[in-house]
Formats: structure tokens, C-alpha cells, sequence
């Protein structure tokens, strides 16, 4: 049975918050570990991130599917590694084929990572504005 969130303190009102087109739910963005554990206490889930550069969830209940995004190293490479995790729950929620979890999905997330970290920069520099 799905888990009904709890009254959310505080921090939780001032993490960004996405709504995500076509296959619906929403994308939670924390860039702290203060943030992530706001929200893990309003989903009852687990707010531990020690040893983590991020993480990615989801919660689901009465309201729908809630993906949550913790970036705490602040790098691009684990941003887009934590996105792909979040992307892949998106669609084998939607009941489009993907790995959800495993090698393949993990593998695939430290790769965009990868690409990110060092494309991304140059992207950005040659970009017109």
C-alpha cells in the first residue's frame, strides 16, 4: 500500500519542484543532504546519505509518483548520473522497456556522467548566447 506523505517541515516548501509532462509525477531537486532528509521524513523513506555523492528515489502515493534527485557533491557528472536513475524509474514506471535497476542501468549512469563532465564545459563555452 502506498505511503501518504507526513506534514513536510519547513525546508521542504523551498526545494524545486518539477512537473513532469507526458508520463506525469514530479521531480524533486535536493542539493543538500538537509534537503534530502526533509523529504525522506515526509515520505517515511531513509534520510542516511552518508558516503553518497547522490541519490536518486521514488515515493509513490495517493497524490502519484514523487522522484526525487539528490545531488550533494555539486558536480555535473553526478547530476546527470543521478537524472539517468531518475529517467529510467520514469519510463518502467510508464511501462516503457527499460533495466530499472542493475548493471546496465548503472553502467549507462556513470557513462552519461562521464559525457557530462566533459562535454558539458566545453557545450557551454561555444554555445552562441
Amino acid at each position: 500500500m502506498p505511503r501518504k506523505p507526513k506534514a513536510a517541515p519547513v525546508e521542504y516548501a523551498y526545494i524545486p519542484l518539477f512537473q513532469i509532462p507526458i508520463y506525469n509525477g514530479k521531480v524533486l531537486l535536493c542539493l543538500t543532504r538537509e534537503e534530502w532528509a526533509s523529504i525522506a521524513l515526509a515520505y517515511d523513506g531513509e534520510p542516511d546519505t552518508e558516503n553518497c555523492k547522490g541519490l536518486s528515489i521514488r515515493y509513490l502515493n495517493e497524490e502519484g509518483r514523487t522522484y526525487v534527485v539528490g545531488v550533494f557533491d555539486g558536480t555535473i557528472d553526478t547530476f546527470a548520473h543521478e537524472l539517468a536513475h531518475a529517467a529510467f524509474r520514469i519510463l518502467g514506471d510508464v511501462g516503457v522497456p527499460v533495466e530499472d535497476e542493475g548493471a546496465a542501468n548503472e553502467a549507462y549512469a556513470y557513462l552519461l556522467g562521464w559525457l557530462f563532465k566533459e562535454i558539458f564545459p566545453v557545450f557551454q563555452s561555444k554555445r552562441q548566447p
